[in-house]
């Protein structure tokens, strides 16, 4: 039979029954964003330190630019892409995932491709300093609460349950005129992540042969060959 163009050439024995319905770049941002809700920031109540620092939370996280006309509930951040994403070989060739048989469904397992790694523009709203300064503050510790440099987020069903690393690699207070005027503060930081690309797909089962007693069959003689 005559091949045609576009046809695989190679054989297609590891059938892909994917169930993800996020792609590895969204499953990354549906991770910051979901992180970023959970911090708690520290502010001052004015220029009296010995007054009491009060505690708050972001009100909102969105995974795009907000649009226009919608009011933001202050404080609150948007996360989007800053420039291409990179797809690079974790391995020399793909690799399956043994410890995954039948996690995510009965005769699968996840195949390593290769690994995402992408930079996240994530902008914070707030209508004054002292609550933008204080995220800003609070952003290093948050991103590297370990003895690593980073910090590793568990991604949600929608992506296997696995983790992404998210790194600070960098922070502006960007005010003009036009945020000014309406009293808006802006925090424009970006976020790197790393995260590997994973595809479900059937697994090949193994059929293992009856143990055979060698010595019962071929007992050992000391005579030479």
């Amino acid at each position: 039979m005559s091949t045609r163009t576009g046809d695989v050439l190679t054989p297609v024995l590891l059938a892909s029954v994917g169930r993800a319905t996020l792609d590895p770049r969204q499953a990354a941002a549906e991770a910051i964003a979901a992180y970023l809700l959970s911090l708690h920031f520290c502010k001052w109540n004015g220029a009296d330190l010995e007054s009491p620092a009060s505690s708050f939370q972001l009100r909102n996280v969105q995974r795009e630019w907000p649009e226009p006309n919608q009011p933001l509930a202050y404080p609150c951040a948007s996360i989007i892409d800053l420039g291409m994403s990179s797809y690079e070989a974790a391995n020399l060739v793909p690799v399956c995932l043994e410890n995954t048989v039948d996690r995510h469904g009965p005769g699968t397992v996840l195949w390593r491709l290769s690994e995402l790694t992408a930079d996240f523009q994530v902008d914070f709203f707030s209508d004054d300093k002292p609550t933008r300064e204080s995220i800003a503050a609070a952003l290093p510790s948050a991103f590297s609460p370990g003895e690593t440099y980073g910090v590793e987020l568990a991604c949600s069903e929608r992506y296997y349950r696995t983790s992404a690393r998210a790194t600070l690699i960098a922070s502006l207070r960007e005010d003009d005129s036009g945020t000014a005027y309406v009293r808006e503060r802006r925090l424009r930081t970006t976020i790197r992540v790393q995260i590997a690309v994973l595809d479900l797909r059937r697994a090949a089962r193994s059929e293992f042969l009856a143990p055979v007693d060698v010595y019962s069959e071929f007992p050992p003689t000391d005579k030479e060959c």
